[in-house]
């Protein structure tokens, strides 16, 4: 009941203040860091961007191949920006445990970044390397352009690639939009001394692949420019690629190699130089089976052979978002990629279908069916189809079934045939929809398919068989009226 004195006020104002910092100092202690990397939930996602301006997140899978690359640099790159005392923190979250999370960010693939600038999503559209993931950052977590004044500045700068404006003004809002754009390269204004009459309001543009700088005036330097001078017609394809040469060619393609073949590499490369002024609408890129070899299994290729090509067409080309696989009968060749290319810029090109070779002997109880073979085989006919893969656990425990399936059916001298095919070695039109593996489905002579759901019994798969050609039993049945009809005349 005693009036406050200031001392008193004091006091509680530090016991207020204390407890606020108790309850930040609580709340940065809920945020678990992992090699430098703030690990965030559905619980501290949104207090972490509330306190933190510039946040870049991961959004990842477990299981994911690209994910696991990733974390190892983007710890790294978590640690160089502590270091250095950067705002910026690097945070990651685990979308298939805090789904709600992924859903809210429309994450749809893994990994997924996204910078967060006070709260505001954009795409990280950087490397994925440490090196990378920090240039990106250095470059989009300003708001000017970095200014130089010494030669030892602009060196240090142009020993990769860089855009330098060389003026008396102290900023430039236009070109620094365009930096934002640009991911690749260095960006900076040149300021003092260094700006001579022969450079002033002149940009530089410096890349490894140049003997010496692009000089232009600054009314020409635009992202389209940039696109079209700072980079090698001929180069090692990174994803983040995919955005300039989306807007500036027709077609990508990536030719495939093992690197560890050294004569190979200078090999493939002379023959992309060779062929790429002529073909100024094609992005002539190259890549390590390593990489990309899976990639291009997946778009159709064999898997076996190499060199090999992918080619995507882009939202510049007519035929939008087409993937295309080099003919792998033919060898890989100037003379050949010339004609494929050509081929694929008119709408001519033959989509190559692989194929395993066609087997030796076939009279077995389960025809094997590869690319070859499969229209003479199941064209009007009735055929039961196994569409299967090597790796495939289900796919394993279904052979001793289907080959008793086979034998059963050739036994009764039936006109129903049991097939298989391995869908990872052969080519199979997208319209059957095999998405996964055991795919079967029943073939029937008159066209018709009939996709199997039911149980993987040798009795349910039989049932289904006979549910699929019930005019077998009836023909038999008819022949033995014929002969006693016959017999009754006598």
């Amino acid at each position: 009941f005693f009036p406050c004195s200031c001392s008193t006020k004091k006091m509680m104002k530090a016991v207020v203040l204390t407890c606020l910092l108790l309850s930040v100092l609580s709340f940065a202690a809920e945020v678990e860091l992992e090699d430098g990397v703030l690990v965030l939930t559905q619980d501290n996602f949104d207090e972490v961007l509330a306190t933190n301006s510039l946040v870049l997140v991961e959004f990842y899978a477990p299981w994911c191949g690209h994910c696991k690359k990733l974390t190892p640099e983007y710890a790294a790159a978590a640690q160089a920006l502590a270091a250095k005392g950067s705002p910026v923190k690097l945070a990651k979250v685990d979308a298939t445990v805090h789904s709600e999370l992924g859903n809210r960010f429309g994450v749809r693939g893994y990994p997924t970044l996204y910078f967060f600038r006070d709260g505001q999503k954009s795409d990280y559209k950087g490397g994925r390397d440490s090196a990378a993931i920090q240039s990106w950052i250095a470059k989009n977590s300003v708001t000017t352009l970095p200014v130089l004044t010494t030669e030892e500045e602009v060196a240090k700068l142009t020993s990769g690639r860089a855009v330098l404006f060389y003026t008396e003004k102290a900023a430039d809002a236009e070109l620094f939009n365009i930096a934002q754009s640009v991911e690749a390269f260095e960006f900076a204004i040149v300021n003092g001394a260094l700006v001579t009459d022969e450079l002033k309001e002149k940009v530089q543009i410096f890349a490894p692949h140049l003997t010496g700088p692009i000089v232009a005036d600054r009314a020409q330097v635009d992202e389209a420019f940039i696109n079209a001078n700072g980079y090698d017609v001929v180069f090692e394809y990174q994803r983040e690629d995919w955005t300039r040469i989306s807007q500036s060619k027709g077609v990508l393609t990536i030719t495939i190699f093992d690197y560890s073949d050294e004569a190979l590499k200078t090999s493939v490369i002379a023959t992309l130089r060779s062929a790429a002024a002529d073909f100024p609408d094609v992005a002539l890129s190259y890549g390590d089976v390593k990489s990309w070899g899976p990639s291009a299994s997946n778009m159709g290729a064999t898997g076996t052979k190499y060199p090999t090509v992918i080619a995507v067409t882009t939202p510049k080309h007519t035929g939008t978002g087409l993937q295309l696989v080099w003919n792998e009968e033919t060898e890989f060749n100037e003379a050949n990629l010339r004609v494929w290319l050509a081929s694929v810029l008119d709408g001519s090109v033959v989509p190559f279908k692989k194929s395993e070779a066609l087997p030796e002997s076939n009279d077995g109880p389960v025809k094997i069916l590869v690319h070859k073979n499969f229209d003479e085989i199941t064209t009007a006919k009735n055929v039961f189809v196994e569409f299967y893969a090597p790796w495939c656990g289900h796919c394993k425990s279904l052979a001793p079934i289907w080959d008793q399936l086979g034998q059963h059916f050739k036994d009764a001298k039936t006109d129903v045939t049991i097939a298989k095919i391995d869908a990872t070695a052969n080519y199979v039109d997208g319209s059957f929809g095999v998405t996964g593996f055991p795919t079967l489905i029943f073939l029937r002579a008159d066209g018709a398919r009939v996709p199997y759901k039911g149980g993987r019994t040798f009795d349910e798969l039989v049932a289904f068989v006979n549910e699929q050609v019930p005019a077998a039993p009836a023909a038999a049945a008819t022949e033995d009226a014929h002969a006693g009809h016959s017999h009754n005349e006598l």
